[in-house]
């Protein structure tokens, strides 16, 4: 793929067609953005429904009108469908989705003929108006913030595949056996396709090869790859924007997190799919969301693997064209970073480890428990995320991998063995649920949960490390097994000595080769002050040891201070390497310190108008600034000592 697609969300808002279309084509013109997607609510309203695809067209033809440049690129954001669940002041009379507790949402279920036909005509008369594309929005689900649809027409659909009538009730009490959930799960798909089908056919109706495109959310990309292939057009490639933004969310500490969901989604989908960023401000304003923001989570959004994004960068409500200037500005003028920055993750692949894996087959997030979920709830990521160690996420990657207790359970025994004999790093509790597995022999440990007196610190070396607050009690299975650190217990915060309590940190090479770390402590989630046996500059030493060990090699860079750096480092086929650091924190660097083992020879910046351009290292540091929330991007040369 030579160029990122970058579609440029555009409200309808009569009486300022020449505006937005003067501002749609410079945004285009600039490259900001390749595209332009008109949006159109489309959520039936009204007994019976208004006429909603008829206002909306000619909305869009006046708009079309004005623009002053290549239609060509003018398509149509469908924003609402099924619908986002928001209640209109007169309601349609289709069939509701109804949730796992009885309620209705706001919600049109798609197995309701009358509402296929609604659909159907709105969609077929805007084909008719010849757009460059469809592109269907996120509300088109049945698994985020659903967790299924519990309607009569799913019931019967439902009840006919098992042989038996069903109530609501009595379906919900089947959906522990995961036969039955699976086959409630095609059945949800399969209504969706449905619906699906009515749209393409309605496209079809005007240009079999009109593109259509679809957006998932992240407990729902287990469907979207079908229902985009569903969806695309005659000669179409399939195009999904995943579910990445980050909602009225200023602080940075959890990015990493939010990184780590759209490589889930990535991982779930064929690797023929355009994925698109949700680079999404809602409510499209500085208030919500700052212009640095919107260029970092860009930026993490491309290096994470995505093709380009769906800007929202204008207020839909209201036309308030100010509130969008510092997002044009910061786009315009990082526009060629972002090529260049594409290029060159086209062109590598992660280095050193992974700070969490993706499993080869998606995580089955049954209805009605786990609709919202799409992969692991904790990962190693959230911390090493803001230590400064390299941060990766990759699906099954040929390199050792660091799981937590909450990762475990996405894989399966085939993926497990392969992710042991490859090197991993696991905390307490993801080793308790390995040996309950039966992996102990791979990992060279049997571990339980701890139970005993209370863990007061840990001993590694000569260094004292703080407790966290979950253990695990590890018995070396032999004496290939060795200890790296040791669990403390004292009666008292002045007593002096302390009881050895057992192993802190275990050293294993298993029968397959591959390097095993089990840590008797858990993570904690990064809010709580609990979890600082984690958030320490000790532990942090203590991990780059055991990271060595897992690698077979040190770790080839990290940032050495206390700062909270997310660091993403990834190798060219040449042996260059590329490392991009986001400073997560408030603090502005003036230089960014860099510690490595190797020789570097030449460090080189991508620019904003993406060039690399050279950047001096001296006394182990960076001579450039990251400021808060600020992404740079280096290219590293640099070999053995």
């Amino acid at each position: 793929m030579d160029k990122l697609t970058a579609l440029h969300v555009m409200p309808l808002l009569p009486g300022h067609e020449a505006d937005l279309a003067a501002d749609a084509f410079d945004l285009i013109r600039s490259g900001v953005a390749t595209d332009c997607a008109c949006m159109m609510t489309l959520v039936p309203e009204g007994n019976p429904p208004q006429n909603k695809a008829k206002i909306l067209g000619d909305r869009f033809l006046a708009f079309r009108d004005a623009y002053p440049g290549d239609t060509a690129h003018l398509g149509i954001l469908a924003q609402a469908t099924i619908g986002h669940g928001y209640v209109p002041d007169e309601p349609a009379s289709f069939q509701q989705i109804v949730r796992p507790d009885g309620s209705l949402a706001y919600q049109m279920c798609p197995f309701d003929p009358a509402f296929q036909h609604y659909i159907r005509e709105a969609i077929g008369h805007l084909a008719s108006l010849r757009p460059a594309f469809i592109m269907i929005d996120d509300d088109f689900r049945l698994l985020t913030g659903r967790n299924g649809c519990f309607c009569p027409l799913h019931l019967a659909e439902t009840g006919r595949r098992l042989g038996r009538s069903l109530s609501r009730t009595e379906l919900i009490g089947l959906l522990s056996d995961e036969t039955v959930a699976r086959l409630y799960d095609n059945v949800l798909l399969d209504s969706l396709l449905q619906l699906a089908g009515v749209i393409r056919d309605a496209m079809d109706e005007t240009d079999p090869a009109l593109p259509g495109s679809f957006c998932t959310c992240y407990g729902d990309v287990r469907h979207a790859g079908a229902i985009a292939g569903r969806l695309a057009g005659k000669g179409q490639p399939r195009v999904v924007r995943i579910n990445n933004a980050r909602y009225l969310n200023p602080e940075m500490r959890s990015f990493p997190v939010r990184m780590y969901h759209g490589t889930v989604q990535i991982a779930a989908l064929d690797d023929d799919i355009l994925v698109l960023a949700e680079t999404d401000t809602c409510p499209q304003n500085r208030y919500s969301t700052a212009a640095a923001l919107l260029h970092a989570h860009y930026t993490g959004s491309i290096l994470e693997g995505c093709h380009g994004a769906k800007h929202w960068i204008t207020r839909t409500r209201a036309y308030q064209p100010a509130s969008g200037a510092a997002y044009r500005a910061v786009l315009g003028r990082y526009q060629q970073f972002y090529e260049t920055l594409f290029q060159a993750v086209q062109a590598s692949r992660p280095d050193g480890y992974a700070a969490s894996a993706l499993p080869s087959a998606s995580f089955f997030n049954a209805a009605p428990v786990h609709g919202d979920r799409g992969g692991s709830e904790k990962t190693w990521g959230a911390l090493l995320g803001v230590l400064g160690l390299p941060c990766n996420y990759a699906r099954m990657p040929d390199l050792p991998v660091m799981l937590t207790g909450e990762d475990v359970g996405l894989f399966s025994d085939t993926d497990l063995r392969q992710l042991a004999a490859g090197g991993m790093l696991l905390e307490g509790a993801a080793a308790v649920k390995l040996c309950a597995r039966g992996f102990a022999a791979a990992i060279g440990v049997n571990a339980v949960p701890y139970q005993g007196p209370r863990v007061s610190a840990e001993r590694w070396g000569q260094k004292i490390l703080g407790s966290d607050s979950t253990y695990a009690h590890l018995e070396p299975l032999g004496p290939k097994t060795r200890v790296q650190a040791i669990l403390l217990h004292r009666k008292s915060g002045v007593d002096e000595s302390f009881t050895e309590m057992g192993p802190a940190a275990t050293l294993f090479t298993n029968d397959s080769g591959g390097r095993v770390v089990v840590l008797a402590a858990s993570v904690g989630t990064s809010n709580k002050l609990s979890s600082f046996g984690f958030y320490d500059a000790d532990r942090k030493l203590q991990l780059l040891e055991l990271l060595s060990f897992i690698c077979g090699r040190p770790v080839a860079f990290h940032y050495p201070g206390d700062a909270e750096i997310y660091l993403k480092l990834r190798r060219f086929p040449d042996g260059r390497y590329l490392l991009a650091l986001f400073n997560l924190g408030h603090d502005p660097l003036d230089t960014i310190p860099l510690a490595s083992p190797l020789a570097i020879s030449r460090v080189e910046q991508i620019a904003p108008d993406g060039q690399w351009v050279p950047v001096a290292l001296e006394s182990g540091a960076l001579l450039a600034s990251l400021a808060p929330a600020e992404p740079k991007v280096f290219r590293v040369t640099a070999k053995d000592r």
